[in-house]
């Protein structure tokens, strides 16, 4: 799949791309309604909040995490959140870029979930990898001078909300979490392509009733 131009950007302007590239080999074909998590060892450390993680998990409901969290969430979502039982639950470490329930379209193909790690010290194409600098670098507040060693490029696209009533005309979201690590420090950011749809407990329109859970 093709990286997707910023709305009203010019035709051919490569600079004004808004995603990552991602393509079928990226696919978590194993994420669907039945599991709802692609569980990813890491080669590498991702400081996250003080804690070096080699782990993360990568939801279905829009968001990753770096521990198993809790069994279940009450909507509207709000932390802190404190375990019922620490044995069976962990205090929850994620970044929520969409958090709310969410299904796969089975009308539209290569709708899914997708996760690509890149290195940035092997990466060939000099164009992409002078964005992926220049991105972290200029993107946000206190990232200036930050290289990242490696990214982390997770996509969901086409996602709609659960319990939909089928009857009802379809509404897809699609948007793109970005992570940046050198190992030491960890940056974050959010691309989103279309939203037409915020909470999944309004099963007729997807708009009435609390919005999606968003936070880094």
């Amino acid at each position: 799949m093709n990286p997707t131009p910023r709305p009203g950007a010019p035709q051919g302007d490569k600079s004004h791309l808004l995603f990552y590239p991602f393509d079928e080999n990226d696919y978590l074909k194993t994420v669907n309604s039945m599991k709802q998590f692609h569980d990813q060892p890491l080669h590498f450390r991702l400081p996250f909040f003080g804690f070096a993680f080699h782990y993360i998990w990568v939801h279905k409901d829009g968001y990753v995490s770096f521990n198993r969290g809790l069994k279940s969430y009450q909507f509207p979502i709000s932390f802190p959140a404190v375990p019922a039982d620490t044995k069976l639950e962990e205090d929850p470490s994620m970044m929520a870029i969409f958090f709310a329930h969410q299904d796969i379209p089975s009308e539209i193909r290569e709708s899914g979930v997708y996760f690509r790690i890149e290195n940035v010290a092997t990466l060939e194409n000099e164009e992409y990898k002078t964005r992926i600098l220049e991105d972290f670098d200029q993107a946000m507040a206190g990232s200036g001078g930050f290289v990242p060693k490696f990214v982390l490029i997770i996509t969901w696209k086409n996602m709609t909300f659960a319990n939909r009533r089928p009857d009802k005309p379809l509404k897809t979201n699609t948007y793109q979490m970005v992570i940046g690590t050198d190992e030491i420090n960890t940056f974050v950011f959010y691309n989103y392509e279309w939203i037409t749809w915020i909470t999944h407990l309004d099963n007729f329109d997807g708009l009435n009733g609390p919005a999606a859970y968003v936070s880094d």
